[in-house]
């Protein structure tokens, strides 16, 4: 399945640099993000009465300090903060790892920037109604020493590569495509990892554990080891497993065009990378007490891989003109319309379902009178929950090809078109294929309409023509694919 592509790039030898400044950035930037999450965690307004001498209260009686505290509290702090102290301590090794090629130390002022976080989370919930604890101090800035020392130990003593995480060799040079698509990768994995672990009420007592291993009070186990379990019963399991293939199949396009780009384009590579985070994540939520393990995922992460290498080959296909082939200009503008059409319909998939629709017009009428929302984010933002983020980004993402294919196909159709007026077309389109979506769903039963959605397709259409650039590829080579 390995397909030599002659139009890989060769990027010049000073661009080893530029992939060191680019995982310094990224880890930077997942560093900033996870303080975000914290805080969201760590702020969120409650009924309760605190004081900042509630920190203090502890250092009286020091034998008694982690009284009132079980393993699942402690494990759950320190597992929180693991992250933070792996991304900051990425970040230092990547800037380490530059010009002056220093390996990073042990001991730096950033082994304590995890206890000046969580001294602030604390300091900040005796003002919202929280109760700070001396406790979650001492074992948040444990977890983000773990992971910052465990990082930096791998660095000094195995000679790890912060590049290694993002998909990028040390030793080769790379272009900035190859770059750009590993960042978005890496940042695909972690954003698949962090969902899939939320809400993070993690347990490592072995009772607890045991739990998990047998059915629920509704009798649905919670470690299914039948991969034939979720699929026979797809009203239940269905919709679940259809957005977990949705949420892998970045991961399995974004490595497969990064095999492409550099020479190769191969299927097992994007179906061992969703394998591999699939199995991670499933095997992490045995541990956590609100998740089931089902190993129906690694099947699913098997399809998106090879989803994803199919989507990569096409388009490869659609932007590649060999004058031998006798592809002409014509064909592949069919082509693309022929490929957003299905993606369209795609969305249209989602927005329909599940596929039960009202057939009383006067029904139809009264929701949309009186069932719409016709205020941007309101709704979101007045339960200020994770599932209303996420729902955010998961509206914005499946516009985002959307965006790509109508800004490749625009500029098939109008080669001299500039580039403002591109972007501003393929956001109109997704605003207006985004309407036409929310109206079609006043007639599905348990669907409403919602303005934030228009918002979103236009954004994530527009994010989509912006990216173009990064997934453009030169006009050689079909016939090799």
């Amino acid at each position: 399945m390995d397909q030599q592509l002659p139009f890989a790039a060769a990027a010049p030898p000073e661009t080893r640099s530029k992939s060191e400044s680019l995982a310094r950035w990224v880890f930077a930037v997942l560093t900033l993000l996870f303080i975000g999450f914290i805080l969201y965690a760590s702020w969120t307004p409650a009924d309760g009465v605190g004081s900042v001498g509630d920190l203090l209260a502890g250092l009286s009686n020091p034998v008694q300090i982690f009284a009132g505290h079980n393993l699942r509290d402690i494990a759950t702090n320190v597992l929180l903060y693991m992250p933070l102290g792996v991304f900051l301590a990425l970040a230092v090794a990547a800037k380490a790892g530059g010009a002056e090629s220093r390996p990073p130390r042990y001991f730096s002022p950033w082994l304590f920037f995890g206890f000046i976080i969580s001294l602030t989370m604390e300091v900040g919930q005796a003002y919202i109604g929280r109760t700070p604890d001396l406790v979650d101090i001492i074992t948040n800035s444990s977890g983000h020493g773990i992971g910052y020392l465990l990082v930096i130990a791998a660095v000094r003593i195995y000679g790890l590569s912060p590049l290694v995480f993002m998909g990028l060799s040390a030793n080769d040079s790379q272009d900035q495509k190859t770059q750009s698509i590993a960042a978005f990768r890496f940042i695909a994995i972690c954003t698949y990892i962090l969902i899939a672990l939320l809400p993070f009420d993690v347990s490592v007592q072995m009772g607890r554990i045991y739990e998990q291993l047998l059915p629920d009070e509704t009798g649905v186990p919670k470690l299914i080891l039948d991969p034939l379990y979720s699929i026979s019963r797809w009203k239940e399991h269905g919709l679940k497993l259809t957005f977990e293939l949705w949420a892998l199949l970045p991961l399995g396009a974004l490595t497969a065009f990064l095999g492409g780009i550099r020479g190769k384009l191969n299927i097992f590579t994007p179906i061992f990378s969703c394998v591999l985070v699939a199995f991670f994540c499933e095997g992490a939520q045995i541990f956590i007490l609100s998740r089931r393990t089902d190993i129906a995922m690694l099947p699913v992460a098997v399809l998106a891989g090879a989803l994803g290498w199919l989507l990569v080959r096409a388009w490869f296909k659609l932007q590649a003109v060999d004058p031998n082939t006798g592809v002409d200009n014509a064909i592949r503008w069919q082509q693309l319309a022929l490929a957003l059409v299905g993606y369209a319909l795609i969305i249209g998939l989602f927005a329909w379902s599940p596929f039960q629709f009202e057939t009383d017009f006067s029904a139809v009428l009264s929701k949309i009178k009186h069932e719409s929302n016709l205020v941007p984010f309101r709704q979101h933002f007045a339960t200020r929950s994770l599932a209303s983020a996420v729902d955010i980004v998961k509206e914005t993402g499946l516009f985002v090809p959307f965006g790509l294919l109508s800004a490749r196909l625009l500029m098939e159709i109008r080669p001299n078109i500039s580039r403002i007026q591109s972007l501003l077309i393929v956001a109109v389109a997704s605003g207006c294929f985004a309407i036409f979506t929310e109206l079609s769903q006043a007639v599905c039963i348990g669907r409403h309409i919602d303005v934030t959605d228009v918002f979103l397709g236009g954004f994530g259409g527009l994010c989509g023509a912006v990216l173009l650039s990064v997934f453009q590829t030169k006009n050689h080579g079909a016939n090799q694919l």
